[in-house]
This record gives C-alpha cells, structure tokens and sequence, in this order.
C-alpha cells in the first residue's frame, strides 16, 4: 500500500492484491489505472485563476474526489460506443464538476485524459448551436493496470431520501445497512475475467459501481416518474447475488416475467388504444421476445483487432440480446425505423400503430408511462416476515421465504386489477 502524506490518500495494486484489500463501509473508493491515479495524488495545484484575474482555491479532498467521480462516468461512454471525440455542454460540465468545472478541465488536459479540440471548419463552439468539442487520449483509453485508491479520512455512512418520498424503514434499513460479500464477489468476477467472459475495462466499471456503495447511500424518485432508485439500483445482477442484509441473510428475489410487455398491455387498455391478439398472446405465453431472435440489432462487440467493445449490427442470436434492444427501439425509446421496430409493426400492426399515436401524446414519454404502471403496483408492497426488503423495479427483493408465497399472490392481485395475468418466479 502506498500512502500519500500530505493527504489522506492510499493506493493499492488491485488484481495482484485483491484477497488482501481493507474496504471499510464509509470509505470513499475507486479503482482506476494506476499512471491515472498516481498523476491525480501528486497534484499540487490548487488554486485555479480565471480569465478575470480573479482566483478562487480549492480542497485537495474535493479535487481528488471529483476527479476520481469523474473516471467511471469516462468509462462508460468509452464502453458504450468508444468515441473519438466527446460534446459536452457547459450544463453537464456543472452537473459533473461545479462552476469552478474550468479548472479540472484545466487538470484533465494536464493528465493527459481529455483534450479540447476544434470541430473540422475551425470552429470551437457556437453559443446555442454546438457545445465544446473533446478527444479521449490513447494514454487513458490505452492504461491497463489497476490501482484501488482509497480516502483515509473518517467518514460515516449516512442515508439520504428524497424530498416527499415515504419510504417504509425496513426498505431504508436495508438499503443504508446491506453490504456486498465483496470478497466472494470478487471472486466470481475474476474468475469470469480469466475465462474471458469480461474485459479488463468491463471488470472496472462493475467494480467502482460496487465501490460507490460504500460512500453515503441513498434512494430517490425518477426524474418525472414514481419509479425509486437507489444505491444498489445500478450494480449487476452477479453483485445483488452476493448481497447481505445488515443481519446477515442472504436476499430472495422474485419478479415478473415479461413484465414490461405486460405493462403495455396495461397501458394501451388504459388510453382506449387497440392491441393485437396476437401480441397479447405471445407476451402471455412468454413467447414474446423469441419473435425477435434473428433480426438484427446493435449489440455490443468484442473488436479484437483494436482491443475494444463497440456497437455493431448483427443478427440478435437469443432472449438476452433481443431484450435490451427491444426496450430501446420499442418499450423505452420508440424509434419506429430501427430494425425491431419494423419487425414488431409487421408481427403486431394494430399495436405498432397504438405506439405511434401513443408516442405523439408529448405529456409524458412512453417509458415513464410504463415505469408509473410499475412503481404504482411495487412501490407498496411490503413483505410481512421480512426484517429488510427492497425494491428494484418490477422485482422485491426480501429476506424471510415466509413471505414468498404471499408475495407471489399480492404481485398477481395488483396485475388481475389491470385486467392482465402474469406469471410471477422467484430467482436463485
């Protein structure tokens, strides 16, 4: 372990040290490349002077965790789609870093990870027509080894619910209290790195939304919906396997299957729109997203040629690459072009042309329709034996498998209220 005297800042080599890696819940984490990490601790500037003259200081704790905020964010996008170039806005900027954002843009181009580049006629931006335009760096998107940095100042665990938000203590409880067994974790994550089923790029990015959780937790309303995030809302299914309630049980999970083709069902009836039998049929008889198997979608693509992941068109092979195309061409972002969209408007006509009309109605988003749907049937149901449940969008996930039965008769009441039937499974 290296330590940073004159901050409260260590690191530690991660993959060579991971048996042996002290992660205490309260403590600001990351693991990034090792060069990056290194380079962000030895800053030594921390005023930033502005094109008035005018200078304005800053915390190294706050510079270092912005920065290191900021790099998963980074990953990400590269992951997404891998761009040569990024546009951001002043907006987001603000939202990332504050107002002072000019001078960790200033540290950014300094450690060699983003750079501000002119558009190809020159220009660098136009106010209300084109944001600022950046490149990635080879010497961040080619880093390899990984470095865990961990803040050593003290620091104790707190819960933050939104405004207006009536949440049941034992779903707050669990989320501020739950923790991930990391070491087991881990252990499976590795295993499936060197079997070559994740690159070394996808392990970090699972791996810092593990880490996110050990800082303060939190639980909070969609934008403009009911659905409620929260601090175990964004890691995988693998982690949620391995999570443990503050009295060390492990969680159950039910949900429902097809559920959100279900909730279309749901939400067509509600505005009076006209469905396919056909469609009611196969989402009913979970045959829905077979339809769907052999056309193309984008999907994500190992390159090995240039060693990374990127969205290519290909024929959608099975029910795991066809869902999440089918939520971004259809049940969440209606694009009536792509590929599946077409094959859904030739096996489902009648319900094609209900989406249509549904999608000019600009009030609200076709997804937040059906993300109210959900929260209005999970947002209030409680498990009775369960010291510590929680939510995750159309699953419950609980600790008493007393209450797996009734759980499954509730869930199929609040649908059999919506006219529709669903069939309701409990996970591993």
């Amino acid at each position: 372990m290296k330590q940073y005297n004159h901050h409260p800042w260590s690191t530690t080599p991660f993959l060579s040290n991971s048996e042996n890696l002290n992660l205490q819940i309260g403590d600001r984490l990351w693991i990034s490349d090792s060069s990056i990490c290194n380079d962000i601790l030895s800053i030594n500037n921390f005023t930033y002077l502005t094109k008035a003259g005018n200078s304005h200081s800053f915390q190294p704790y706050t510079v270092f965790t912005k920065l290191f905020n900021f790099l998963p964010w980074l990953d990400k996008v590269i992951e997404e789609s891998n761009p040569t170039f990024l546009t951001i806005g002043s907006k987001k900027w603000i939202e990332i870093f504050g107002k002072w954002y000019g001078y960790y843009l200033d540290l950014l181009k300094e450690l060699d990870i983003l750079v501000r580049v002119p558009y190809q006629d020159g220009s660098w931006f136009i106010i209300g027509e084109k944001s600022c335009q950046y490149r990635i760096t080879n010497n961040y998107k080619n880093a390899k080894d990984l470095l865990l940095v961990q803040s050593n100042q003290p620091s104790t665990l707190k819960l933050k619910v939104g405004n207006n938000l009536n949440i049941h203590k034992k779903f707050k409880q669990a989320i501020k209290n739950s923790e991930i067994d990391f070491d087991s974790y881990l252990k499976e994550e590795l295993l499936r790195l060197r079997r070559g089923g994740i690159t070394s790029s996808q392990l970090k990015i699972r791996v810092n939304r593990i880490l996110a959780t050990y800082g303060n937790r939190k639980i909070n309303k969609g934008e403009n919906v009911d659905r409620i995030y929260h601090s175990f809302s964004n890691i995988s299914k693998t982690a949620r396997n391995h999570l443990v309630s503050p009295k060390s049980e492990r969680y159950l999970e039910i949900d429902v299957s097809n559920c959100h083709p279900i909730l279309l069902i749901i939400l067509l009836n509600s505005q009076n729109l006209e469905i396919d039998k056909s469609y009611i049929d196969d989402v009913q008889s979970n045959n829905f997203y077979d339809q769907f198997i052999g056309v193309k979608g984008s999907y994500p693509k190992w390159l090995k040629s240039i060693k990374v992941y990127k969205k290519v068109y290909i024929n959608l092979r099975n029910r795991e690459e066809v869902k999440p195309e089918v939520f971004n061409a259809v049940l969440f972002d209606f694009k009536p072009n792509h590929p599946l969209a077409e094959k859904f408007k030739e096996l489902y006509p009648i319900t094609h042309e209900s989406l249509c009309e549904l999608d000019k109605r600009k009030e609200f988003t076709i997804a937040g329709r059906l993300q109210n749907i959900e929260a209005s049937i999970f947002n209030k149901i409680v498990p009775k034996h369960s010291k510590h449940f929680f939510t995750l969008h159309d699953a419950i996930y609980y600790t008493d498998d007393r209450d797996s039965g009734t759980l499954r008769k509730r869930i199929g009441r609040e649908f059999e209220k919506h006219g529709v039937k669903v069939k309701v499974k409990k996970g591993k």
